[in-house]
């Protein structure tokens, strides 16, 4: 038996029955009133959801980190895949700056559609959680998954802020492509990776094999 309720007849607050028990039990036993193990209860759940809680959003740093880098890879593939297309704006009139704003809005547009799926996603996620926590007799105190206008307004936003982001250095590349690259093939750079390449890649592997 590690605890006890005790209470109290009618007419005694839980400040005199605690003296009481104070007076009666050991010293060593800590004695509570309803009032201050409620405190304590909410004190431990607080830390358990804060914890859990910084485990998520680092969880999600790292997912939206890794996120970014994959944007910028597949962005840097399209705009070198349509450099003549690009050119060939740059040649009838376009300016670097329309080239420019044109990426960065489809990667807006991409973030936009990516982030509603990623809430559509995580309500799900969280649903099912609470279900599997019900089924194992860890039910959840409220009333279901509760979605608030600030939840919706930071995933838009970090979704197309990563997104965005991500996408600034291939449009400026796309920017500055010269109109002449429509009047010829776009070179292909013939030489296999460089050592510092080899060895840089290599060694990023190494620690992040190490981390993980």
């Amino acid at each position: 038996v590690n605890a006890v309720a005790v209470m109290a007849d009618d007419g005694v607050s839980q400040a005199d029955l605690k003296d009481r028990l104070t007076a009666a039990l050991p010293a060593e036993l800590q004695i509570l009133t309803g009032d201050e193990l409620n405190d304590e209860n909410h004190d431990l759940v607080a830390s358990v959801t804060s914890t859990l809680r910084q485990f998520f959003l680092v969880f999600a740093g790292i997912a939206l980190f890794v996120g970014g880098f994959i944007i910028y890879n597949t962005l840097s593939i399209v705009v070198a895949q349509r450099g003549r297309e690009i050119a060939l704006l740059r040649a009838v009139g376009a300016r670097r700056q329309q080239v420019l704003s044109s990426v960065l809005a489809e990667a807006a547009a991409v973030g936009l559609v990516a982030a509603a799926l990623g809430l559509v996603t995580g309500v799900g996620v969280a649903a099912g959680l609470e279900a599997l926590l019900e089924n194992v007799g860890l039910e959840l105190p409220g009333h279901g998954v509760i979605i608030t206008s600030g939840t919706v307004f930071a995933s838009v936003i970090v979704g197309v802020g990563v997104s965005v982001a991500a996408a600034v250095l291939p449009a400026r590349r796309a920017a500055t492509c010269a109109p002449v690259a429509a009047l010829r093939d776009l070179a292909v750079d013939p030489d296999g990776p460089g050592r510092r390449r080899v060895i840089a890649g290599l060694a990023f592997t190494t620690a992040g094999t190490a981390v993980m």
